[in-house]
């Protein structure tokens, strides 16, 4: 008997993680329009990190791997080897697991697109390097966004009456 529901239980889980799985792939989420660092941030993708904690490192590593492979296929230019995909995911696992799926799908939509230039082969090397530097320019971006909300609070209403009470 209790074997029986571990196995349903184990079978429930992998048709949940392979709803997940099509729900996070590229087909799905490029309907999203993701092409702006704005929609980047406010996208309700989960983060790298967020999916390791919820999913595991094997699913977010499949998802990440779905996404390397669409981004190879659609380069045309020397394609990277499956080993080579495989390092690729886990190192985007390992130092960007605080992007977005949003992210990614910004930053593939760039190189698609030719904003981003990748000269010569795809690369691990190469990848890792475009998405730091796009996180770079969402910290900038947050960080202007930031001062933004300040700066209008801070020339809000200058005689509005206090709102704190003295202790």
């Amino acid at each position: 008997m209790g074997e029986l529901k571990i196995v349903k239980e184990q079978e429930s889980a992998i048709v949940l993680q392979k709803k997940l799985l099509k729900a996070y792939s590229p087909n799905s989420l490029q309907e999203s329009n993701i092409n702006t660092l704005e929609k980047a941030l406010k996208s309700k993708t989960p983060t790298v990190g967020g999916m390791i904690r919820k999913e595991g490192s094997e699913f977010t590593r499949s998802v990440l791997l779905v996404w390397i492979v669409y981004l190879n296929n659609e380069i045309n230019e020397r394609p990277m080897s499956e080993n080579q995909m495989k390092t690729c995911a886990m190192r985007i696992m390992q130092k960007h697991s605080s992007l977005k799926l949003a992210d990614l799908i910004l930053v593939w939509n760039k190189v698609i697109d030719g904003e981003l230039q990748l000269y010569g082969s795809l690369g691990t090397n190469k990848i890792v390097s475009l998405l730091d530097k796009h996180f770079e320019d969402r910290l900038n971006h947050s960080a202007e966004l930031s001062q933004r909300k300040h700066t209008e609070f801070r020339q809000g209403d200058l005689d509005a009456p206090r709102t704190s009470k003295k202790y």
